[in-house]
């Protein structure tokens, strides 16, 4: 990581999506991926495709009640999209050069700002499924062999021809959220970065192979591709930690509401959690260590 890219809150994917000046050149025999891809963008998406949808930013949910156990990176999150989508809570809000402290959303103005980040969950997730789509029919060429891939060092120099094994695993498609791939572990599904090797395909002079490799995309609804994106392994590294008190709350408001019964179904319950956890959280626990908690909150087993 570089030093700039340390206060740099954004991925991997959107910081390159959004710098195409950074990418390499093309060459006479090959031209760069990322350019390719949004060529397929074009023609898969039409008037609805723009070269900036690979970088969009797609919001997490925030919880669906304000209380004293809200994060305050939601709380901040909910304050910016009211400020931009709700005229009088904006038009209360500091101004000037530095501005100065927000307004703790009322609970009405919460509820106001749940529906405006879910619009623009909305949007954001139809920029990256057109983006996923170009990714995956550009795959399938080079798997299928109607394209070549090639790679090159990251400082330049010579470019490898790539066979179509090269694309052989289920998560090739990630390898273009940066447009590299890591040459110590070619299947590694982490995006990567600085050092990497940038990713070719090998121009064909006689013809534009694009539309044909377009052609034999499988064109993936938006619930397979959001799917396909859920089920991608992250890079094996520190066990993941979990803000469980955020769970409690949600259990602890659900137990007031009358949504758990006296003796609820552990197992059942512990899957409700789950869902509600998978719209807010990166990672996810264990469904088995859910129902150790919720046993010991339950005074099921002693702690």
């Amino acid at each position: 990581m570089s030093a700039l890219s340390q206060y740099d809150n954004r991925s991997p994917r959107e910081r390159f999506w959004s710098s195409p000046q950074t990418w390499p050149g093309d060459t006479p025999d090959h031209e760069f991926v990322g350019r390719l891809i949004l060529r397929a963008g074009a023609i898969m998406a039409g008037t609805e495709w723009n070269d900036l949808d690979p970088a969009v930013h797609i919001p997490k949910p925030i919880s669906e009640d304000l209380s004293i156990y809200t994060p305050m990176t939601q709380i901040h999150q909910a304050a910016d999209a009211l400020t931009m989508g709700d005229r009088p809570y904006g038009d209360r809000q500091p101004t000037g050069l530095m501005g100065g402290p927000f307004d703790i959303p009322s609970k009405a103005e919460w509820s106001i700002a749940r529906k405006i980040i879910a619009n623009q969950i909305s949007v954001a997730q139809a920029k990256y499924y057109r983006f996923w789509r170009a990714c995956e029919a550009v795959e399938n060429a080079f798997k299928t062999g109607v394209l070549k891939s090639a790679t090159r060092e990251f400082a330049g120099g010579d470019l490898t021809a790539q066979p179509w094994h090269f694309w052989n695993t289920e998560f090739a498609w990630s390898r273009f959220e940066t447009c590299r791939v890591n040459p110590n572990d070619y299947f590694d599904p982490a995006p990567a970065e600085n050092g990497a090797l940038w990713i070719f395909v090998e121009r064909d002079k006689a013809t534009d192979k694009i539309p044909e490799a377009i052609s034999q995309s499988t064109q993936a609804t938006d619930g397979e591709i959001a799917e396909t994106v859920k089920r991608k392994p992250r890079r094996a590294g520190r066990k993941p930690t979990y803000n469980w008190d955020e769970l409690f709350a949600e259990f602890f408001r659900k137990q007031r509401a009358g949504e758990i019964p006296t003796e609820p179904n552990i197992s059942e319950l512990a899957r409700r959690l789950l869902d509600w956890a998978a719209e807010r959280w990166e990672n996810l626990p264990e469904e088995k260590t859910v129902q150790d908690k919720l046993r010991v909150l339950l005074c099921l087993e002693e702690v």
